[in-house]
């Protein structure tokens, strides 16, 4: 898929940086220029708006600018490599919303499906070839969601092991695009419904994550706009959509004025972003049920992005501002793909297990029940896959006992599974 994909983002990568945005990619160029020849320092980017230089600009870290500049050092100033540096990211995020996808539904057809139709959106294939910094944001913005989701569901509840990784992620997201900030309500959601509500603010790990992830975006906030001339990020939010949001509720002309908005962003999905078939798969994946974990993550993804959508986006509307709903889209679609196959809350015993009264089926390499339980050792296993009956025990290397898989285990690696025929 990653090939694919590549193949499809390669028109145009050659072209003056003229398409749309045009404006947003001349700035963007314009601030890896400067980087490159005036000042190497990724916390003071310029633009060309007023005449000679300085003219500091308050926007997000210049994360892809920085990259850019850094290559115009070695080979020349050459609008390209903003270009590539956009599409290696968005190839990057094909291959991640595969695995999300496996990791999430269990299933490999689902990885694939997933990663093909994000790999075919039509907003992700022209957005990964634009020299923008969307298209990194949305790779550590899916990158974070996934990395907090396998450490709420594979860890202890006291455990810091993979919350650096986590974390990390969740403040390259943040830094690369504020809007990123949505992330926070699909995590909230997921750390609910593995842990509930007091479980949550009970554990130290939820305060830390946060700290890590907001106090450098407040700093550095801080820092840019001490020194900026033109302050774009706390001006659209201060003189555009605060107003347009208070006003909204406090006139009712101006409520269904934003509400018109708010149904033009579809128009913007279905045009644009996701195409008539994309935006059909985002509608029709929420219609089926989900398992209780799968469905906290997704439905808080969906909330954060429409309330985003009518915060933000009924006020810039502009479609890449829609770009953290691909990835969601791309997940649910492939979730009812053909061929994929709903977990069943209940499994009877396969022939071949049934001819005989106790039967090795699996280890812990080729056992898809066995590898599952390793990485979700809290999970009721019937629950969700059929690969081995619910009449299984295992034996775990550690422990060296049978423990039924109805229960609570310690996350020691599974040897083996056998089948007992009833």
């Amino acid at each position: 898929m990653v090939v694919i994909g590549a193949v499809l983002r390669l028109k145009g990568i050659h072209s003056p940086i003229l398409d749309h945005p045009g404006w947003r990619q001349g700035d963007t160029a314009a601030i890896a220029r400067n980087f490159a020849t005036l000042r190497y320092n990724i916390f003071f980017p310029q633009t060309d708006y007023n005449g000679p230089p300085p003219n500091y600009v308050e926007l997000e870290l210049q994360i892809v600018p920085f990259l850019a500049a850094t290559l115009y050092k070695l080979f020349g100033v050459h609008e390209i490599f903003g270009r590539l540096i956009s599409l290696a990211f968005g190839l990057g995020t094909i291959a991640l919303v595969g695995a999300f996808a496996r990791r999430l539904f269990v299933s490999e057809f689902a990885g694939v499906a997933a990663a093909a139709l994000y790999a075919i959106f039509p907003g992700s294939i022209y957005y990964s070839r634009t020299f923008m910094p969307d298209t990194a944001m949305v790779f550590f913005f899916t990158a974070a969601i996934y990395a907090c989701a396998r450490y709420f569901w594979d860890e202890e509840t006291d455990s810091w092991r993979g919350f650096p990784a986590a974390a990390l992620l969740l403040l390259a997201a943040f830094l690369a695009k504020p809007v990123a900030v949505v992330a926070i309500v699909p995590i909230a959601c997921a750390s609910i419904a593995r842990f509930g509500w007091a479980g949550t603010l009970r554990r130290p790990q939820t305060y830390a994550l946060l700290a890590v992830a907001f106090i450098p975006l407040v700093l550095y906030d801080r820092f840019v706009a001490a020194h900026a001339e033109w302050h774009w990020a706390s001006g659209i939010t201060q003189k555009h959509v605060i107003p347009s949001l208070l006003a909204a509720f406090t006139s009712g002309h101006a409520f269904v004025a934003k509400f018109h908005a708010f149904v033009h962003v579809f128009h913007l999905l279905r045009t644009t972003m996701l195409g008539p078939v994309g935006l059909a798969l985002l509608v029709l994946g929420f219609a089926v049920p989900y398992r209780k974990r799968d469905g906290a993550l997704l439905y808080g993804w969906l909330a954060g992005a429409l309330v985003y959508a009518y915060i933000v986006v009924t006020v810039e509307r502009v479609d890449y501002y829609l770009y953290l709903v691909l990835p969601l889209a791309a997940l649910v679609g492939a979730w009812r793909s053909p061929g994929q196959v709903s977990p069943s809350p209940r499994c009877s015993l396969p022939a071949n297990v049934k001819s005989r009264p106790t039967t090795h089926i699996a280890n812990r390499t080729t056992s898809r029940r066995a590898r599952s339980m390793r990485r979700y050792p809290k999970m009721r296993w019937w629950s969700w896959d059929t690969t081995i009956p619910r009449c299984c025990t295992t034996s775990t290397a550690k422990a060296g006992r049978k423990t039924p898989i109805s229960g609570r285990r310690s996350t020691s690696k599974v040897q083996f599974a056998k089948v007992r025929a009833t």
